[in-house]
């Protein structure tokens, strides 16, 4: 598993929105794909000042995965906040803190209440169980406590899953977190240290609407952050929110073809058409991308 630069950046971001401080847990002990130059340019265009840790007593970290070299996990976690860091695995391949299967549900006492942010970067797609590992995760959090998932949308062959652009918002929302940011970044150019980002809100295409065709041929992966409360659960399964809305009349919500008996019977009358039928598919596949606004984030 591996920080790349847009979520280092992503990172640093929130925790200017956000100051990071206590524990962090990180799922899957992360590479960090920068050197401290890179480290030092980021802070400087976030305008972020970073704690006031000396590299002296780190080491480079050759990456497994790269053919360059890693600042330190402890060291990168450290200068953007945290008092303490922390990593859990299935195993000690990785030289993690705490061993433990997450397909495994509960997790040990000890780890109970006792994070203030859970990173998983790249790691839960390769997990089986999803609902015990989001469980443990919640149960690990304590109440105040961030979750913050970097996850691929559409990387083929890479882990057991990619995720939907609502499954965080269908799950959290239904466990009653409080999402703090939501974020789609398209990784573009040499092995994903271009990216851009573009936000997820509630009521958008990204959010209600289960047609493939509004991401493009750059690797996607979902940014979402939520926060634990006094109200929040971590074992309530979600229906699927466009469902819902379907089913509770609300479909209005998504534009006029959902909406009007008549012009959808009309639509899919004419999709059928064979050159027709390829016009509304080129429209309904590109014409939402015109619409989507990208942000250089590294």
């Amino acid at each position: 598993m591996a920080i790349n630069k847009a979520a280092i950046s992503l990172l640093i971001k929130e925790a200017k929105r956000e100051p990071f401080s206590g524990k962090v847990l990180q799922i899957g002990r992360q590479e960090i794909w920068c050197d401290e130059q890179y480290l030092n340019f980021i802070g400087e265009k976030e305008s972020f000042v970073f704690n006031n840790i000396s590299y002296a007593s780190y080491d480079y970290i050759k990456s497994k995965f790269r053919p360059i070299e890693c600042i330190d996990d402890t060291y990168f976690f450290k200068k953007i906040g945290f008092d303490e860091v922390y990593s859990l695995d299935c195993s000690d391949f990785e030289g993690a803190n705490y061993i433990f299967d997450l397909n495994e549900y509960p997790v040990p006492e000890k780890l109970r209440d006792s994070f203030d942010v859970i990173i998983d970067v790249g790691t839960i797609e390769h997990i089986f169980h999803l609902p015990n590992t989001l469980n443990n995760i919640f149960d690990m959090l304590k109440v105040g406590g961030r979750v913050i998932h970097y996850v691929p949308v559409d990387m083929i062959e890479h882990g057991f899953y990619n995720f939907s652009t609502y499954f965080f918002n269908d799950f959290y929302t239904h466990n009653n977190f409080k999402t703090i940011e939501h974020l789609i970044t398209r990784l573009k150019y040499n092995e994903c240290d271009s990216a851009e980002c573009t936000s997820v809100l509630p009521g958008s295409q990204f959010l209600n609407n289960i047609v493939a065709g509004l991401l493009d041929k750059y690797t996607h992966c979902l940014f979402y952050v939520g926060m634990k409360t006094e109200a929040s659960t971590g074992n309530l399964i979600p229906q699927q929110s466009y469902y819902i809305q379907e089913w509770s009349g609300l479909a209005k919500d998504r534009g006029g073809i959902t909406s009007y008996p008549l012009l959808k019977k009309k639509y899919n009358q004419l999709k059928d058409a064979v050159i027709i039928g390829k016009i509304l598919q080129w429209l309904r596949n590109y014409f939402p991308k015109l619409l989507i606004k990208w942000t250089r984030i590294s």
